[in-house]
């Protein structure tokens, strides 16, 4: 065997060592991304069997772009509840309202319509902030259970 074959192995060889890494590397930062679309916080009881008016304590949003807010409201017969989804960029700030700017440039609050049956609904809220409130108002009567999920969507 001449030095120039050796040679040529140790390219063939390099080339498919090389091309090997790369697809693994390229396989693992299509795992790293499906895993980071794909995760889900934990999730977080807002409000238990709430009766009045309530905010709840901040939750950690961090790292996810969206969250899903369930609903449980039992009890009611005349009132309704509306839930607000309040924001800040830390944990101990002033949390204020949350805000989605639509294409047309109006702001649109995020929030749920009036809850006014006993009822189960989930819904979902884009664009958080680090760190979110559940606003829970009442009108008259009726009992709010609230959960939270974190997630990227």
């Amino acid at each position: 065997m001449s030095w120039s074959d050796i040679v040529n192995r140790i390219k063939l060889l390099d080339a498919n060592i090389q091309a090997q890494v790369g697809t693994a590397l390229v396989d693992m930062g299509m795992l790293a991304i499906l895993e980071g679309i794909m995760s889900k916080g934990a999730v977080f009881t807002a409000h238990s069997a709430i009766i009045a008016t309530a905010t709840s304590v901040a939750i950690d949003c961090r790292g996810f772009n969206m969250i899903s807010v369930e609903c449980a409201v039992s009890a009611i017969t005349s009132g309704n509840w509306l839930i607000e989804i309040l924001g800040c960029a830390i944990s101990d700030g002033t949390f204020g309202e949350c805000y989605k700017i639509r294409d047309d440039g109006l702001e649109l609050q995020l929030k749920t319509p009036a809850i006014n049956a006993n009822s189960n609904k989930v819904y979902y809220f884009p664009a958080i902030a680090n760190y979110i409130k559940i606003k829970a108002t009442r009108t008259t009567d009726g009992t709010l259970t609230c959960k939270v999920t974190p997630f990227n969507a």
